[in-house]
C-alpha cells in the first residue's frame, strides 16, 4: 500500500510566526496532535505537536478545556517550540517505510511531501484505523 491511499491530504498548517499559544489553540479546536509548520511556498519548515506546546505551557486544570485553564508564554512562537527537518515520506512511498520511521523513531506523524511541497499527513492513528478495518476482513 502506499502512503497515498492512506495519508489525509486536508492538513491544517501554521506558519513559523503563529503563536505558541494559538497553535494549542488550533489543536485543541480541531482535535489535532500535530500541525506542520509551512512557509508562504507551502515548504515544510518544522512540525510541532501537542508534547512540544505542553512542554512549554503552564496548566492549570488536568484536561485545559479554555485558555483561561492554561497559559503558554504570549512570546512564544511555531518556529521556538517546532521540531525543525522532521522525518518525512513521499506519497509514493510504501506504507511500511512509514511504519518504520514511525516505530524507529518513536514519532507519530509523518509529514507526506511531494515535489518539495507539503500534501498530507500520516499519523499512527491513521495507520491504527486501517489495521482496524483490516482486521474485520480476516
Amino acid at each position: 500500500m502506499k502512503i497515498r491511499e492512506l495519508m489525509q491530504s486536508n492538513v491544517v498548517t501554521i506558519s513559523e510566526d503563529t503563536l505558541a499559544k494559538d497553535a494549542y489553540e488550533l489543536m485543541r479546536t480541531h482535535r489535532l496532535r500535530h500541525l506542520p509548520v509551512v512557509n508562504r511556498e507551502n515548504r515544510l519548515a518544522g512540525i510541532v505537536s501537542d508534547r512540544d506546546l505542553l512542554n512549554v505551557a503552564v496548566i492549570f486544570k488536568k484536561h485545559p478545556r479554555s485558555p483561561e485553564e492554561y497559559h503558554i508564554d504570549d512570546a512564544l512562537k511555531a518556529r521556538d517550540v517546532m521540531t525543525a527537518e522532521p522525518a518525512t515520506v513521499s506519497p509514493d512511498h510504501d506504507l511500511g517505510l512509514a511504519l518504520d520511521l514511525i516505530l524507529g523513531l518513536a514519532i507519530s506523524s509523518l509529514p507526506v511531501i511531494e515535489d518539495g511541497k507539503l500534501v498530507g499527513i500520516v499519523t499512527n492513528t491513521d495507520m491504527l484505523l486501517l489495521l482496524k478495518k483490516l482486521s474485520k476482513d480476516l
